[in-house]
C-alpha cells in the first residue's frame, strides 16, 4: 500500500511538471466520455430506466399477438372481468392513454395540457405514495361519485406554487370541476414514459369529461354513452403487479380465459371460427420500463448514437496513448538510469499506469461535468415544439456505474501501449544516447503513426455518418410536400370538447371561415378534421366494386375538410371536380381522392364518378367526384398513401384543426388569427398556434437531434485527429532536426524540407482515408432505415467527407512543416 501511495505522489508530481500535456490530454479524455455518458444518459432514460416506483420487476405489461403493449387495447368491462379473475397475488389495473384536455387549475385561463383517466386502483397499484392529501381510491371510480383529481407535482409548483392547501382546491377539465384530493411524488409521471400528465381522473369521468381520444371500436359501439359500460369500446392499457415470479403463467391463463370469454368462443357455433378466437391470445410480458413507443421509434437512431460517440472514445484513446509514446520516448534516459540502479519493469509498468488513471479519473470527472450538462439541453433538443416529450435525464446508479466502468477501461486502452514501450527500455543503449535527440530510430511505420491513421479512419466514418444525416434533414426541408407550406398557419382546435350539438357546428364552422378570411392578410381558411403534417390521420378498410385485392377490402387514409380545403392549402385539382355550396347533407355523398388512390386501386381507369363503401353489402356508398394531386398532408416523412377526402359539410363532425393561408408571412398573423377565433366563441377550446412550416420542422425533431449530434461529434472527431496529427508530426520533426539540418547545410530547398513533411502527412492521411472507408462501406449499410431521399452510399458525401479531412490535415502538418522548412542548419548541427 505504501508504495502504490508513493506512485500516485510521483505520478502527481510528474503531471504538475508537465501542465500543458496535463490539461489536453484531461481535456481530450473528458470530451470523449462526457460524450458517451451523455448519450448514454439518454439511451438509459428511453431504453432502460425502470418506473420510479417500489418494486418495478413486478409490473408486467398486456399485449395480443404481435401488437405492442402501447398499442393494445381493452374496453372497461373485459377489465372488470379480468381484474375479478386475477389469482391471489396479482393485481390489474388499467389507464387510458395520455391525452389531451382543456383544463384549468383554480382561477387560472384554461390551456390544452395533458391528462389521462385511471381505474380507481391504478396508484395502488403502482405504490406509489402522495405527496400531499391522497390519491384516488376504488370509491373515487364509480358513476355515482363527485368528481376528483389527483395533480401532478410538477402542476402543484407551477400552478399553485406548492401551497400546502391545495388539497380542496378546484381543477376545471373541459368544463367539468372535480376536486383536487392530492398530489403524486415528485418523480411520479405514470406508466407511459415520455409523457407527463398533469392530472388524472377516474375512468369513471370519461363520458363527464367527453374523453374520445385513442380507442377503437366495433359496430355496436355507442361512443356518446359512457364507455365504462360498453364492451365494444377499446381504450384501455392493462398493468398487473405479480408479486410472485411463479404467479405469471397463472395470471396469463386467467387473463385469456376472460378474454376468449369476452370475444365471444364459448357462444360460437362455427368450430373454425372458434379456433380463430382461441388462436388469439394476450401475452404477460415484464413491464418495469412502463409503456413507450419511444423504445420502438428510437431505439435504432440511439443505439447509431452510442456507436458514434463510442467512436469519438477510441480518437480520444487513441490520441492519448501517441501523447504518451511521445512522453514515454522523451523520458527514455529516466527510466533507463532507474532501471540501472534496480528499479524493477513491473513496477515501472505500475507507475505507468497509476499516472494514466490519474488522468482517467479527471477526465471522467470533468466528462461527466460535461455530461450533466448535456442531460440540461437534450431534454430541449429532444422535444417537438408543442408535443413535446417528457423523460427523466437525471443520473442513476446504471449512469454512474457507465461512467466509472468507461474510465477505467479507458485508462487501460490509452495506457497500455506506452507503459509496454517504456519497460522494454534497454538501460546501456539509452544512456548512451543521452544528449542526442534522435534517442531511437524512428521506424518508417511506427506504432505512434498508425494510431494517426487510425484515428484519421474513425473521425471519416464519423463524418460520413454526420454527412449522411444532415442531408437527411436537408431533404425533408426541401422535399416539395405537395401544399404550400410557406404561407400556411395551423390553430389546434377541439369543438368535441365543448359539447356542440349537431346544428351548433354547423353555424359554428360557417361564423370560423367568414371571422378569419376578414382578417387582413388572410387569403382563405378551411377545416379539418385532423392537423396537417401532424401524423395524426386516420385509415379505413373501403370496398370497390369489380377492383380485385386481398379479402375484398383494402385500406386508405381519410380526411373531412370544409370546402375550402384545396384552396387553403394549394394542393391542385388534376381532375374532375372539388366540393361546392350544392355538396350538403341531402345530397348524394361525394368524395375527392389523390393520385395515390388512383393508382393503387384504379389503374388505367377514369377515376371521376366510380363509387366505393366500406363492404360488399353497400359498395355504392360515396362517388368519386374529383382527383386532387398528391401531398404529404399527413406527414412528410411518409410517403403519400391513398388518400380520400370528405366534404364536412355533407358528414359534419367535430373538427381539429382550422388552417389558414395568407398572403404574406404567416408568423406575423398567428396572433390575429387566434384572437379572431376566439371573438367567434371564447368557449371553445384553442390549442397550439403555429405556422404549418414550424409543424413540419417540429415533427422532424427527431432528424434533427441526430444531425445535430452527428455534426457535433463529426466536427469534435475532426479536432481530436487533427491534433493527434500535429503531435505526431511535431514529434516526428523534432526527432529529425538534425537530420533536417543537414540536408539544409547539403543544399536541400527549403520547399523540399516542408514537401518532405506535407507528403509524410499525405501519406498517413491516405493510409487511414483507404481503411476508413472500407469500414464505412462495411457499416453505413444499418443506417439506411434512418435516411431519406440518399443512399448510404451516397458518392457525394463520401467524397466531401475526405475532402474535409484532407484540408484539415493539411492545415494540422502545415505548421509543423512550415518549421521543419524554417530549421537552421548551424543551431540543429550542434545537437550532434
Amino acid at each position: 500500500m505504501t508504495g502504490l501511495l508513493q506512485d500516485v505522489r510521483y505520478a502527481l508530481r510528474q503531471l504538475r511538471k508537465s501542465p500543458g500535456f496535463t490539461a489536453v490530454a484531461v481535456i481530450t479524455l473528458a470530451l470523449g466520455i462526457g460524450a458517451n455518458t451523455g448519450i448514454f444518459t439518454l439511451v438509459n432514460a428511453v431504453l432502460l430506466k425502470s418506473l420510479p416506483v417500489p418494486n418495478p420487476e413486478q409490473l408486467y405489461l398486456v399485449n395480443e399477438g404481435d401488437f405492442a403493449p402501447h398499442n393494445t387495447r381493452f374496453a372497461y368491462p373485459m377489465f372488470q372481468n379480468a381484474r375479478a379473475a386475477m389469482p391471489r397475488g396479482s393485481e390489474l389495473t388499467a389507464a387510458s392513454f395520455p391525452g389531451q384536455f382543456y383544463a384549468s387549475f383554480g382561477s387560472g385561463e384554461p390551456e390544452m395540457i395533458t391528462g389521462q383517466l385511471v381505474s380507481g386502483n391504478y396508484f395502488a397499484t403502482l405504490k406509489t405514495p402522495p405527496a400531499k392529501g391522497r390519491l384516488l381510491g376504488e370509491n373515487d371510480d364509480r358513476l355515482d361519485t363527485s368528481p376528483v383529481a389527483v395533480i401532478s407535482y410538477g402542476s402543484w409548483e407551477r400552478h399553485f406554487g406548492l401551497d400546502p392547501s391545495v388539497v380542496g382546491r378546484k381543477i376545471t377539465v373541459n368544463g367539468m370541476p372535480a376536486q383536487i384530493v392530492g398530489v403524486t411524488a415528485r418523480d411520479f409521471f405514470g406508466a407511459q414514459v415520455g409523457t407527463a400528465p398533469e392530472f388524472w381522473l377516474p375512468t369513471a369521468m370519461q363520458s363527464a369529461v367527453r374523453y374520445q381520444q385513442h380507442y377503437s371500436e366495433n359496430g355496436n359501439a355507442k361512443t356518446e354513452a359512457p364507455w365504462v359500460l360498453q364492451p365494444d369500446i377499446r381504450w384501455l392499457q392493462f398493468i398487473i403487479r405479480v408479486k410472485s415470479l411463479q404467479l405469471v403463467g397463472q395470471t396469463s391463463a386467467a387473463l385469456n380465459q376472460v378474454f376468449h370469454l369476452a370475444l365471444g368462443a364459448e357462444q360460437e357455433q362455427d368450430p373454425s371460427e372458434r379456433q380463430a378466437i382461441l388462436r388469439r391470445h394476450l401475452n404477460v410480458t415484464p413491464g418495469a420500463r412502463g409503456l413507450s413507443s419511444l423504445r420502438t421509434d428510437f431505439s435504432r437512431p440511439l443505439l447509431a448514437l452510442m456507436a458514434m460517440v463510442g467512436i469519438i472514445l477510441l480518437i480520444a484513446c487513441a490520441n492519448l496513448a501517441n501523447l504518451l509514446l511521445a512522453r514515454a520516448a522523451a523520458r527514455e534516459h529516466e527510466i533507463a538510469v532507474r532501471l540501472s540502479i534496480g528499479a524493477g519493469r513491473a513496477r515501472l509498468m505500475r507507475q505507468m499506469f497509476v499516472e494514466c488513471f490519474l488522468l482517467s479519473a479527471s477526465g471522467t470527472l470533468l466528462g461527466s461535468a460535461i455530461a450533466y450538462r448535456l442531460s440540461e439541453v437534450l431534454p430541449r433538443w429532444v422535444s417537438g415544439g408543442d408535443s413535446s416529450i417528457v423523460l427523466n435525464l437525471a443520473p442513476d446508479e446504471r449512469v454512474l456505474f457507465f461512467s466509472a466502468a468507461i474510465g477505467v477501461l479507458t485508462a487501460i486502452a490509452f495506457g497500455l501501449a506506452p507503459a509496454l514501450y517504456g519497460i522494454r527500455v534497454q538501460p546501456i543503449g539509452a544512456i548512451k544516447s543521452t544528449g542526442r535527440l534522435g534517442g531511437r530510430a524512428e521506424a518508417r511505420w511506427s506504432l505512434k503513426q498508425a494510431l494517426v491513421s487510425f484515428q484519421v479512419a474513425l473521425s471519416l466514418v464519423l463524418v460520413i455518418g454526420a454527412g449522411l444525416f444532415v442531408r437527411t434533414l436537408e431533404n425533408f426541408n426541401t422535399i416539395d410536400a405537395g401544399f404550400d407550406r410557406d404561407h400556411l398557419i395551423t390553430v389546434d382546435l377541439d369543438t368535441h370538447l365543448a359539447g356542440y350539438s349537431r346544428e351548433q357546428l354547423k353555424s359554428l364552422y360557417r361564423s370560423l371561415i367568414d371571422r378569419v378570411e376578414a382578417t387582413p392578410g388572410v387569403r382563405s381558411a378551411s377545416l379539418l378534421s385532423c392537423e396537417i403534417a401532424a401524423g395524426c390521420g386516420d385509415a379505413s378498410d373501403i370496398f370497390l366494386p369489380n377492383v380485385p385485392h386481398a379479402n375484398g377490402e383494402t385500406d386508405a387514409q381519410e380526411r373531412r375538410v370544409s370546402q375550402e380545403f384545396f384552396a387553403s392549402t394549394g394542393i391542385p385539382l388534376l381532375q374532375g371536380r372539388l366540393f361546392a355550396d350544392s355538396d350538403t347533407e341531402n345530397s348524394p355523398k361525394v368524395v375527392v381522392v389523390n393520385q395515390a388512390f388512383v393508382r393503387e386501386f384504379l389503374p388505367g381507369k377514369n377515376p371521376v364518378g366510380q363509387y366505393y363503401g366500406y363492404d360488399a353489402l353497400n359498395p355504392h356508398l360515396l362517388q368519386i367526384v374529383g382527383v386532387v394531386k398528391d401531398s404529404r398532408v399527413n406527414d412528410v416523412r411518409e410517403d403519400v398513401p391513398p388518400t380520400i377526402y370528405h366534404c364536412l359539410s355533407q358528414d359534419v363532425q367535430d373538427v381539429g384543426s382550422l388552417n389558414v393561408r395568407t398572403f404574406g408571412n404567416p408568423a406575423q398573423l398567428v396572433r390575429d388569427i387566434r384572437l379572431a377565433v376566439r371573438s367567434v366563441d371564447p368557449r371553445l377550446p384553442i390549442g397550439n398556434s403555429s405556422t404549418v412550416a414550424e409543424v413540419v420542422s417540429e415533427g422532424l425533431w427527431g432528424y434533427r437531434l441526430i444531425a445535430r449530434l452527428t455534426s457535433m461529434f463529426g466536427v469534435l472527431a475532426l479536432a481530436l485527429a487533427s491534433i493527434g496529427l500535429y503531435g505526431v508530426m511535431s514529434y516526428n520533426v523534432s526527432r529529425r532536426t538534425a537530420e533536417l539540418g543537414i540536408r539544409l547545410a547539403l543544399g536541400a530547398p527549403r520547399g523540399a524540407v516542408l514537401w518532405l513533411v506535407m507528403r509524410h502527412v499525405l501519406v498517413l492521411v491516405c493510409a487511414g482515408l483507404s481503411a476508413g472507408y472500407a469500414i464505412a462501406l462495411l457499416s453505413v449499410h444499418a443506417l439506411r432505415s434512418l435516411l431519406f431521399g440518399l443512399s448510404p452510399y451516397d458518392p457525394a458525401t463520401m467524397a466531401s467527407a475526405a475532402g474535409v479531412l484532407i484540408i484539415v490535415a493539411a492545415g494540422a502538418g502545415l505548421k509543423p512543416a512550415w518549421k521543419a522548412a524554417r530549421i537552421d542548419p548551424i543551431v540543429a548541427l550542434r545537437y550532434e
